[in-house]
């Protein structure tokens, strides 16, 4: 009978013990690990307690979070403190969002590529647009969209203002710019009625692209 060479009986060895040795190899690794594991996971908790530095990619964030359920996680050097709401105020909200018809103007950012540059600070590409709040906001019901950015766009010693009539993109314009500007949007609808929104178009999510503040904003 002829012998299998080494290295096929190393294979057939492997093959066999391959079920029983990496769930016996990866318990090993957990518990030489475990103090290292266990300072990981302590140092998060810690950090996220405190909530003084937070990081998410390049993005970072500093100062106390606060929980949807109202629970507030703050360090000791976390300046926040819990004062009570009154029904004005909850009155107050849903006025608001009744005077828009629950239609908000909201924002997004993208750096544009090839990277481009003003003045050494990168150009992005800015897309505002209408958000229905949940479903309560129609945008069957809106007409056109009048975007004004201010005098330094379009022509005219005024500048231009952008008249939007597509809602089967939620009424969008998308411009490309360079630090940061107030948009204001008169929504008009088709019974007639019309309202103001404005929307400040910030760049502050500029490290999420990688893009210091320093190179995004002015």
């Amino acid at each position: 009978m002829t012998e299998k060479p080494f290295l096929s009986q190393v294979a057939d060895l492997l093959s066999a013990v391959s079920s029983f040795a990496w769930p016996v190899l990866l318990a090993v690794l957990i518990y030489a690990l475990k103090d290292r594991l266990r300072e990981v996971v302590t140092v998060a908790i810690r950090r996220i307690e405190q909530a003084t530095d937070i990081e998410f990619g390049s993005l970072k964030l500093k100062g106390a979070t606060v929980t949807q359920s109202g629970e507030v996680l703050r360090g000791d050097s976390a300046s926040i403190e819990l004062a009570p709401a009154r029904k004005a105020d909850v009155d107050k909200r849903l006025d608001i969002y009744s005077s828009r018809r629950s239609l908000m103007v909201v924002h997004t950012i993208k750096p544009v590529e090839p990277a481009e540059f003003v003045d050494g600070y990168r150009v992005f590409g800015v897309s505002v647009f209408l958000r229905p709040h949940r479903n309560f906001g129609k945008l069957n019901d809106v007409k056109s969209v009048t975007y004004y950015l201010g005098d330094k766009w379009g022509e005219g010693k005024f500048g231009s203002k952008y008249v939007i009539k597509n809602g089967n993109e939620q009424f969008a314009m998308t411009a490309q710019m360079y630090g940061a500007c107030l948009c204001t949007a008169e929504i008009e609808f088709h019974d007639g009625a019309k309202i103001e929104v404005d929307r400040y178009l910030d760049v502050e999510m500029a490290p999420a692209f990688g893009i210091p503040l320093d190179k995004a904003r002015e």
